[in-house]
């Protein structure tokens, strides 16, 4: 496989985005930043899910790729959907291991957020509701799982990742009518978990 096309399906300098959140959550429980063992164990989980939910994600929307953006690695043959599929399976065991570097509470929170990644990858993204809803939680639990090395986690700091859940689905909502061009589904929104 091209080395080239896997970072480019890794979305490589996304990753550090993902990375950051993790990073955040260990600053909003520890007041600071210590790179302990634990913490260098969940950022490598947080970037491992971050890559495998993009390859998940392009395995899923391969048949419209094709169509749409054929130079992308998948449709090109650049890479292929066997070693795509072998990709995403590496990246998720290296994450699990990882979280059980940084104890059962970090593995807990790795395995709902694998949970997430490809509930809204393989069933999700394209819902109306939950859609937004799948990719929020999938921020609001990478989050979480920074906090999960907390020394002594209280009642408020639960509100950051509900704030991270509210900001991301609301941003996810907008970017979704940007590209459909039909703001007037917007009305619809609240309605739309249950159709």
């Amino acid at each position: 496989m091209n080395a080239v096309a896997i970072l480019q399906l890794l979305r490589l300098p996304n990753i550090f985005t993902a990375m950051g959140d993790v990073a955040a959550g260990f600053c909003i429980v520890n007041g600071a930043i210590s790179f302990s063992r634990p913490l260098l164990a969940l950022l490598l989980c947080s970037a491992a899910l971050y890559g495998a939910g993009c390859v998940l994600n392009d395995l899923c929307d391969l048949d419209l790729d094709k169509k749409e953006h054929p130079e992308r690695p998948l449709p090109s043959g650049r890479v292929s959907v066997a070693g795509a599929r072998w990709l995403t399976a590496l990246l998720v065991l290296l994450a699990i291991g990882a979280s059980l570097v940084a104890g059962m509470t970090s593995f807990l929170v790795a395995v709902l957020l694998v949970s997430c990644i490809f509930l809204y990858d393989r069933a999700a993204k394209k819902h109306l509701f939950w859609g937004p809803a799948a990719m929020a939680g999938c921020r609001a639990l990478n989050l979480a799982l920074g906090m999960s090395l907390g020394a002594a986690i209280s009642k408020v700091s639960f509100v950051y990742p509900l704030l991270s859940f509210a900001y991301i689905f609301c941003l996810t909502v907008i970017s979704h009518f940007e590209v459909s061009g039909q703001p007037g589904n917007f009305a619809r929104l609240p309605l739309a978990g249950l159709g």
